[in-house]
């Protein structure tokens, strides 16, 4: 039991005071090309990994989230996909839809090409 205890008051300073060679933070980027294990996200956590936040006409993009199968890790508006950038492209293609409809149907109307310059 001393044993035990000692080894995790060891990782624990070690946790705290920052050590280990090269010790630093990833960004999500590279968190994803570390490839996946068990299915799950970098950090198991369910989150939106799309960055777009524009809103024109009220049309967000579509979130991009995990989904539990490992040889399609990606989903978005329920399916999934086998790299993060067709998830991307798939979320973006919808937005920009929805975004075109809004465009012909909503009371303020502006033009469908405001919704091809988004960026």
């Amino acid at each position: 039991m001393r044993t035990i205890s000692a080894h995790v008051l060891s990782a624990v300073v070690l946790v705290l005071s920052g050590a280990g060679a090269g010790a630093r933070a990833l960004d999500i980027h590279e968190e994803l090309q570390m490839g996946w294990k068990m299915g799950l996200l970098p950090r198991q956590a369910t989150q939106n990994l799309q960055t777009f936040t524009g809103n024109l006409g009220g049309v967000a993009a579509s979130a991009i989230t995990k989904s539990n199968d490992p040889s399609r890790p990606f989903e978005v508006d329920g399916d999934t996909f086998p790299d993060f950038a067709t998830a991307a492209g798939r979320s973006c293609d919808n937005q920009k839809n929805k975004c075109s409809q809004a465009a012909n149907n909503a009371a303020t109307k502006f033009d469908v090409s405001k919704c091809d310059e988004q960026a």
